[in-house]
Formats: C-alpha cells, structure tokens, sequence
C-alpha cells in the first residue's frame, strides 16, 4: 500500500513539474506576442503620424498651386 501512494505521489509530481515547464513556456510565448504588439502599436502610430504629416504637405503644395495659378 505504501508503495502504491508512492507511486501516485511520484505521477503528482510529474505532473506537477510538466504543468510547470509548460506554464513557463507558455509565459515566454505571451511575452513574444506581447512584445510583438507593442512594436506593431508603436510602428503604426509612426506610420499614423508620418502619414498626417504627408497630408498636410500635400495640402500645403495644393494651396500654393491655386494660389500660383490664380
């Protein structure tokens, strides 16, 4: 009997320590992906930016275009 507990103790622990490996492994891949968004948050609010900025430099040279055609 005693080694019979033994036993289900030992399969406990393995267990135990694969949910453990696992759980650590699954932290780092969370931590990949969440990397990986905010650089992508951050190269889109870059590319937000750039694009505004491209907007008003084409406003700007359509105005003067009018103005220089009047």
């Amino acid at each position: 009997k005693f080694d019979q507990q033994q036993k289900i103790q030992r399969n406990k622990d393995d267990v135990y320590e694969k949910l453990k490996v696992e759980m650590s492994e699954l932290e780092e891949k969370l931590d990949y992906y969440q990397s990986n968004a905010d650089t992508f948050k951050i190269t889109i609010q870059t590319l937000k930016t750039q694009l505004e900025e491209r907007e008003h430099l084409i406003e700007d040279l359509q105005q003067r275009l009018k103005q220089e055609s009047e």
